[in-house]
C-alpha cells in the first residue's frame, strides 16, 4: 500500500514530522479490567457474568453486570494520568439507563473527587459501545480507586467491560488493512476487457510498479477475497482517471450464496484526472456476511477507462497520517525564522520517553520575561487544533505566557487569557502540555512570542513546538521489539533479531511508502535503491516498533 501524508502549509514539515513521530515512544494503554485483569474489582448489588453479547468491540467471555440505583463498581488501579489520558470502558445497556458517574480516589488522601457523568450512546442498547472519560482535571495525580456507579440512580443495570487509561481508543488499534490488490496481493482479478499494465503516474498516493486498466461501458474487474467486514469498515481503492469517467460501480458475492449484493455508486473525485487519488465506499450492509467476490464497474457503462490499485478492506485508510502538525522548533530545525532574547540551543539535558531530541531550546534565567519569537508563514488556526509544547522544569518556574500575532487584532493577543501554571511533574522530566485555540478558529498567525518563565528570573528547558488537533504522543499504539533495524551497503533493511511474521514499510522522507513487504527472517528481500535518510515502520503480533535509518 502506497502512503501520502498531508501536512498542512508548510513544505518542510513532512520531514520533520516524521521525525518526531519515530523518535517517540508512546505509551501503551494500562488496564484496569478485562477478561485478564480483574485490579481488585468490587461489584455492588452485581457480579461478574458471561458476555451476553460478544460483538466486535468486546468479544470477551466475562463481564462486570451492575447493580441498580447507586449501587457501584469499584476498581482499585495504582495510575497517574499524563495530560491527554482518558479513562475509557465499553457498555452494553439493554435497559436503556441513561448514563454512568464516575468519581476517584487519590493516593495521597482525597476521597471520591468528582470525574464526570457519560451519557450512554444509543447503539449501546444492542452492542458493546465504548465510551470515555476525559481525565484534564487528574493529570499528575495518583488514581487508587475508581468508583463507576453504571446506572446513576436509576432502577435497571447495565454491562461493564474493558476498563483501561490512555490517550485514544485502542479499539480496532491492532488491526491492518487486508489487501485485495496490490504489487504483492492478485486476489485470483480477472480485467474484463482490460489488463494489468505499468502503472502511468507513480506518485505518493500509489508509486506501485503495475495496477489495472479496465475495460470500458460494464465490463468489469472481478477481486475474490475472502473477508468479512466488521463495524467501521470500508473497500478502499485508488483511481487515475485522466479519461475523466465520472463514477464506479461495485456489487459482491458473499460466501452464502447471495451474488451480485449492491455495494454503491463511488463518484471519482476531479484530482484523480491528474494522478491518482483513494476512494472509499463504506461497507455498514455488509457487516457479518463473507464476501467472496468484488464486482467492480470502473466506468459505469461509460465508454472509457480507468485505473485501479491498492485495493483493501479497512477501518480507515491507510493512505494518510492520523494527524497533521505543523511544527515551529523541533530538534533544531526552524519553521520560519526564529529569535531569542536569552535563550539558546543546548544539549537535550534529560533525554526521556516525551522528548529524546538531541538539541533543545533553554534560558539562561538572568532576566525576567526572557523570551522565544517564532515567525512562521501565515498559519491559519482550524477547529480542534491546540498548540503544544513540552518543558523540563527542575529550577521549579511557577508560570509560562503565550502571545500570538493574529490576524483580526494586528497585534498581540495572550492566548488563554492568563498565565498556565507549570505542570509539577516538569521538575522531574519531560512534560508536553496544550493550549487550546477554538476561540481563535479562522485567524491567521504571522507571530508566537513565547515566554517560558513568566516574570521570574529562572531557568527551564522546552522543545517541540506545534499545533495540531491532537498530540503526536497519542497517534497510534507504538510497541518496541526489541531488535535493532540497519541498512547494508547493498540496501537490504536487516534486523537484529529474527521476525516471524512481520510487515515492513520503508517511507522516504516526503512520507511516501516506498517498500513494504512480509519478513520472516533477519533480513528483506527486497532492497533500496537510493541512498538517504529512510523511516522504517516494523509491525508483527504485538504492534509497531518505528525507526529512522540512513542508507549511505
Amino acid at each position: 500500500m502506497k502512503t501520502k501524508i498531508t501536512i498542512q502549509n508548510f513544505a518542510t514539515t513532512a520531514l520533520i514530522a516524521l521525525m518526531l513521530l519515530f523518535g517517540f515512544n508512546a505509551k501503551a494503554q494500562t488496564h484496569v479490567y478485562n477478561d485478564a485483569t480483574a485490579s481488585g474489582i468490587f461489584i455492588d448489588g452485581g457480579s461478574e457474568v458471561t458476555n451476553p453479547v460478544s460483538d466486535g468491540v468486546n468479544s470477551s467471555t466475562t463481564c462486570a453486570q451492575s447493580g441498580t440505583e447507586w449501587q457501584k463498581i469499584e476498581f482499585f488501579p495504582t495510575y497517574t494520568p499524563v495530560s491527554g489520558d482518558k479513562l475509557y470502558f465499553s457498555v452494553y445497556n439493554p435497559n436503556s439507563v441513561t448514563a454512568a458517574q464516575i468519581k476517584f480516589d487519590y493516593t495521597s488522601g482525597s476521597t471520591e473527587v468528582w470525574g464526570g457523568n457519560v451519557t450512554y450512546e444509543a447503539g449501546a442498547t444492542s452492542g458493546w459501545v465504548e465510551h470515555s472519560l476525559d481525565l484534564t482535571d487528574h493529570v499528575g495525580t495518583e488514581i487508587n480507586k475508581i468508583w463507576l456507579y453504571v446506572a446513576s440512580g436509576e432502577a435497571n443495570s447495565a454491562y461493564v467491560d474493558n476498563v483501561y487509561f490512555h490517550t485514544n481508543s485502542v479499539l480496532g488499534s491492532g488491526s491492518s488493512e487486508t489487501d485485495v490488490y496490490n504489487d504483492d496481493t492478485p486476489s485470483g482479478i480477472f480485467i474484463d476487457g482490460g489488463s494489468e499494465v505499468a502503472n502511468p503516474v507513480s506518485d505518493a498516493v500509489n508509486s506501485s510498479t503495475t495496477c489495472a486498466q479496465s475495460g470500458t461501458g460494464w465490463q468489469k474487474i472481478e477481486f475474490f477475497p475472502t473477508y468479512t467486514p466488521v463495524s467501521g469498515d470500508k473497500l478502499y481503492f485508488s483511481v487515475y482517471n485522466p479519461n475523466s469517467v465520472t463514477a464506479a460501480q461495485i456489487k459482491f458475492d458473499y460466501t452464502s450464496g447471495s451474488t451480485e449484493v449492491w455495494g454503491g455508486n463511488v463518484t471519482y473525485e476531479a484530482g484523480a484526472t491528474s494522478g491518482w487519488v483513494e476512494h472509499s465506499l463504506d461497507l455498514t450492509d455488509h457487516v457479518g456476511n463473507q464476501i467472496n467476490k468484488i464486482w467492480l464497474y470502473v466506468a459505469s457503462g461509460e465508454a472509457n477507462s480507468a485505473y485501479i490499485d491498492n485495493v483493501y478492506f479497512h477501518t480507515s485508510s491507510v493512505i494518510s497520517a492520523p494527524s497533521t502538525q505543523t511544527y515551529f522548533y523541533q530538534e533544531a530545525v526552524e519553521n520560519g525564522t526564529i529569535w531569542h532574547n536569552g535563550v539558546t540551543d543546548i544539549s537535550n539535558p534529560l533525554s526521556d520517553s516525551v522528548n529524546p531530541s538531541s538539541i533543545v531550546l533553554q534560558n539562561d534565567g538572568t532576566a525576567s520575561w526572557q523570551e522565544t519569537q517564532l515567525f512562521p508563514s501565515a498559519y491559519t488556526i482550524q477547529s480542534g487544533d491546540k498548540f503544544y509544547i513540552s518543558f523540563y522544569n527542575p529550577n521549579s518556574a511557577a508560570n509560562w505566557q503565550l502571545r500570538m500575532d493574529l490576524s483580526t487584532t494586528g497585534s498581540f493577543t495572550q492566548i488563554s487569557g492568563g498565565d498556565p501554571a507549570h505542570d509539577s511533574n516538569t521538575s522531574s522530566g519531560w512534560v508536553e502540555v496544550s493550549l487550546d485555540l477554538s476561540s481563535y478558529v479562522g485567524e491567521s498567525i504571522s507571530k508566537i512570542q513565547l515566554y517560558p518563565v513568566a516574570g521570574e528570573s529562572i531557568s527551564i528547558s522546552y522543545d517541540n513546538i506545534y499545533i495540531s488537533s491532537a498530540s503526536v504522543l497519542s497517534t497510534s499504539d507504538f510497541l518496541k521489539n526489541e531488535s535493532k533495524v540497519f541498512v547494508g551497503a547493498n540496501g537490504i533493511v536487516n534486523f537484529s533479531k529474527v521476525q516471524e511474521d512481520a510487515t515492513l514499510y520503508i517511507f522516504d522522507v516526503k512520507g511516501a511508502l516506498i517498500l513494504k513487504e512480509q519478513i520472516n527472517g533477519n533480513s528483506s528481500k527486497k532492497a533500496l535503491n537510493k541512498k538517504g535518510l529512510y523511516f522504517i515502520k516494523l509491525k508483527n503480533n504485538l504492534g509497531f516498533s518505528n525507526h529512522k535509518v540512513l542508507f549511505h
